[in-house]
C-alpha cells in the first residue's frame, strides 16, 4: 500500500477505507487541511508517509489512498450492486416488474453462455 501522499493538498480527493460494512470498497472524501506530516480529513488525521490514521494501534486498518481510476471503478460497482440489491421492487407496476425480470434473465443467460464458453475453450 505505502503510496506517496506527500504531494496532496487541501481540496484533493482520496479514497478512505474505514473498515466499516457500509463502504467496504472505500469511499471518496476530500482532504480538509494539510500539515508537513499529516493530512486531515475531518475529524481524522492521517500520516502522509503511509496513509494510516494517526494514533492508531497496529490492528487499526483505517487509512486513505490515492484516487485511481481502478479504485473509483470498484466503488462505483459496489454502489450499483447495493442499489440493485436494495431496490424497492414492490413499488413497481406489473409491467415494470416484467421488464426488470426480462432484463435480469438476459444477463443470467449471457453469464451462463460465458461460463460454458470458457469451459469448452479449455
Amino acid at each position: 500500500m505505502m503510496e506517496d501522499l506527500s504531494g496532496l493538498k487541501a481540496g484533493d480527493k482520496v479514497v478512505l477505507y474505514d473498515g466499516g460494512w457500509t463502504y467496504p470498497e472505500g469511499r471518496v472524501v476530500t482532504i480538509d487541511r494539510c500539515t508537513k506530516q499529516h493530512l486531515i480529513v475531518r475529524p481524522t488525521t492521517f500520516r502522509k508517509s503511509n496513509g494510516f490514521r494517526v494514533a492508531s494501534d497496529r490492528w487499526d486498518r483505517v487509512h486513505i489512498c490515492l484516487c485511481t481510476p481502478e479504485r473509483l471503478a470498484k466503488i462505483a460497482t459496489a454502489r450499483d450492486k447495493h442499489f440493485v440489491c436494495n431496490f424497492q421492487y414492490a413499488s413497481l407496476t406489473a409491467e415494470q416488474v416484467h421488464r426488470v425480470a426480462k432484463l435480469l434473465r438476459s444477463f443470467k443467460a449471457q453469464h451462463v453462455e460465458d461460463i460454458h464458453g470458457e469451459e469448452t475453450a479449455k
